[in-house]
């Protein structure tokens, strides 16, 4: 029995994760191994190279202070002297510590012993002057003095020489290091890309191109075509990943149906609810006023609703709500828009027609409507159902918004039912 997709790729992926573990792990260890020789380096030689450097220059400071009082005999000079000395020593303790071969110990040590035989021939000198028992002119008195310091300058050079060639050799070392792990870090990429390659041939014949056909389909439908369907060809998880994309696709777009109905209707009337009037009435308007068109509005409202309601009850209201939006909806042409205003209210959105043809079209559906038997009717005051209506139309003056267009309706209707209802006015 073959692999499944879901062992091929498992395989794969342990394989890949096998040969870069190992990669990184070595290249991890060898990059550990060039960090820490190089702290070795900064830490030992070049540390090293840097006290020694410092012990040659307060060396000769503390000379070169000498020097000034035997010119001057001022004393600061000789406390200059002893700081400089100070320092020398706490860099030669420092120095001590990195010194670690036996060359190294031996330099230290003699650059210790020259400097106690320094110190104690210049302080007895200096002292000697200060009795006044010799003159500080005379220099055959430093001579001694004079080859020590020499030969405290000379094995600090050799201390800095030293460190400089460990220093060279170290980096020279951490550099083949770092270059071979260069070239392993090229060879793992070579290696994983080969594999990575392979792998990728091996189930592009059972994985990609499947996947690529039922990409292709949820391309489609994510364009808008919600008839897409993709072709099952195996049997296997991607068929049935196929399969199970179509049943979703069709039960999406029978979703999506009943949620734009839902979203534009309104639920007692199933004609088209405020929001879609709203919004189809901006968009005419912008029509209209682009195209120098008429858009005209006819708001209307049942006369006498709540008494019909309490007398009849309120699920004979519905009914009654239903009967008048089927027979609005028979009464208009097909690029009219009719639409449940709320409550007892409708509305007539008509393109394409002046005040004068809306307002016709609106006494036609009064009469009509009145005309028209409706259950329970001759419980009403007038022993009738009618509606009131009130016509408005653009472009009109002050009339330059949806809102205004609706409020100038909206006031029409009101007169119509101050004037007796069952009536229109525009």
């Amino acid at each position: 029995m073959g692999l499944n997709i879901r062992q091929k790729i498992f395989l794969s992926f342990i394989l890949v994760v096998l040969i870069s573990a190992g990669a990184v792990f070595t290249i991890y260890t060898n990059s550990v191994r060039v960090t820490d020789l190089s702290a070795e380096i900064t830490h030992q030689n070049v540390r090293s190279i840097v006290l020694a450097q410092t012990m040659l220059q307060q060396l000769l400071m503390s000379d070169w202070a000498v020097s000034q009082f035997q010119l001057t005999g001022d004393p600061s000079w000789i406390n200059m002297s002893y700081k400089a000395q100070q320092v020398f020593k706490d860099s030669w303790r420092e120095v001590k510590i990195l010194a670690t071969d036996e060359r190294k110990r031996e330099l230290v040590a003699k650059v210790k012993t020259l400097n106690q035989r320094y110190v104690q021939q210049t302080h007895s000198v200096i002292e000697r002057i200060q009795q006044g028992l010799i003159n500080p002119q005379h220099q055959q008195y430093f001579r001694d003095e004079t080859s020590v310091l020499q030969a405290i300058i000379d094995c600090l050079q050799t201390l800095i020489t030293l460190n400089e060639g460990q220093l060279y050799s170290r980096l020279e070392e951490a550099q083949r290091l770092k270059n071979w792990n260069q070239g392993l870090s090229v060879g793992v990429v070579l290696l994983v890309t080969l594999v990575s390659a392979l792998l990728v041939f091996i189930l592009n014949q059972n994985i990609i191109s499947p996947i690529a056909r039922l990409m292709d389909g949820v391309r489609k439908f994510a364009n808008g075509n919600f008839t897409a369907q993709v072709p099952v060809m195996s049997s296997d998880e991607i068929g049935e990943l196929s399969g199970a994309f179509n049943i979703m696709a069709k039960n999406i777009k029978n979703d999506r149906q009943k949620l734009t109905a839902l979203t534009i209707t309104d639920e007692k009337t199933g004609l088209f609810n405020y929001r879609y009037f709203k919004q189809t009435m901006t968009e005419e308007m912008k029509r209209a006023e682009r195209y120098s068109r008429h858009l005209s509005l006819v708001i209307m409202d049942i006369d006498f609703f709540k008494h019909y309601n309490d007398t009849n009850g309120h699920n004979m209201g519905d009914l009654l709500l239903k009967e008048l939006a089927a027979l609005l909806k028979e009464s208009v042409r097909e690029t009219d828009l009719v639409a449940r205003f709320g409550g007892e209210e409708f509305v007539l959105l008509l393109p394409e027609t002046p005040v004068s043809l809306a307002f016709k079209l609106a006494d036609n559906i009064r009469l009509r409507i009145k005309n028209h038997a409706f259950p329970m009717e001759e419980k009403q005051p007038n022993h009738d159902l009618t509606m009131s209506m009130g016509v408005a139309s653009f472009p009109a003056k002050n009339i330059l918004t949806p809102d205004a267009l609706i409020e100038k309706a909206d006031q029409n209707l009101y007169r119509a039912k101050k004037s007796g209802r069952n009536r229109v006015c525009r």
